[in-house]
């Protein structure tokens, strides 16, 4: 049986590009090429259409992707059990990772345990503000806040968010602190995305638009804009705690704060999970656990 070439075959097919592939696989650009070249030489068939911007399987590719992962799965298995019997752990894995508060309190730290556990595990993050392609971009995991809609991605859990109003003592000093939602349309609010935030009244989702001249993508910028009194922000807890301790800023409409899941640890949806893969998002979610009883615990004491 002849198998020359199928797992860079594998490899561009799953990452949509032949550079991506190589990376993937520790190899050539030159290498890859040549072993796909000579699979569709020996196959007789063209697998990729190829152009300067983008690489496509043929329906010849899709064919052949399909049983070869099932081959790719089963090996991996056989693998993983025969070494089972050392509990060695051990490979390359890619992560890509939401950034702040999360990843610094939870994600890198439950990662470089790992990696200092297991001698043979080899670790590589890349803490993104975009949502990666795992598949095509060769990632194994990745850690989003938001809703999941990827229909091909097995999606864990991993922490709810309690999402907090807050303001600034000299910003409360000049505009009266809004005693429902409704009367944010009066104030300056400092948002993220979108031009409209939603709260809790008594389990009911309540949305209500906001008018704001800044807009800003990450906490530490949230927070401190808060903190100068350019307006009232509205954003995960885990950005505001030191800020609330120091009293800097001061919570605002805390009966219509809301609660929802919005971490999770997400991976393609492959019939074999490596062990590798499995253990880590275990850890993840045991980390991401203690983190959320400890958010929780702190917000529950705010006056």
């Amino acid at each position: 049986m002849r198998t020359e070439g199928l797992t860079e075959f594998l490899s561009v097919a799953r990452t949509g590009n032949f550079t991506r592939a190589a990376e993937a696989l520790d190899l050539s650009v030159a290498h890859v090429s040549r072993q796909v070249a000579a699979l569709e030489r020996r196959l007789g068939t063209r697998l990729f259409e190829r152009s300067t911007r983008s690489v496509q399987l043929t329906s010849a590719g899709e064919r052949l992707r399909s049983r070869v992962e099932v081959i790719d799965d089963a090996l991996e298995d056989a693998l993983a059990t025969t070494s089972a019997e050392s509990h060695a752990l051990s490979g390359k894995i890619r992560i890509a990772s939401l950034s702040g508060t999360f990843a610094e309190e939870v994600v890198t730290p439950t990662l470089l345990d790992l990696v200092d556990q297991y001698p043979m595990l080899d670790i590589e993050i890349d803490f993104e503000v975009r949502h990666v392609d795992l598949i095509r971009e060769g990632y194994d995991l990745a850690i989003r806040s938001g809703p999941m809609r990827e229909s091909e991605l097995v999606a864990l859990p991993l922490a709810r968010r309690r999402f907090v109003a807050a303001a600034s003592p000299c910003y409360l000093a000049k505009f009266a602190a809004p005693k429902h939602p409704s009367e944010l349309i009066n104030h300056s609010c400092i948002r993220v995305r979108d031009d409209q935030w939603v709260f809790d009244d008594q389990g009911t989702t309540l949305a209500v638009p906001i008018k704001s001249r800044i807009k800003l993508n990450t906490g530490p910028a949230l927070a401190e804009a808060c903190r100068r009194g350019l307006g009232i922000a509205y954003m995960a807890s885990t950005g505001f705690e030191t800020l609330f301790a120091a009293r800097q800023i001061l919570p605002v409409l805390q009966p219509f704060w809301r609660t929802e899941m919005s971490i999770y640890a997400v991976r393609a949806h492959r019939s074999y999970v490596p062990a590798r893969v499995r253990l880590i998002m275990e850890r993840l979610q045991q980390a991401a656990s203690d983190f959320e009883h400890r958010d929780e615990k702190w917000v529950s004491q705010l006056k």
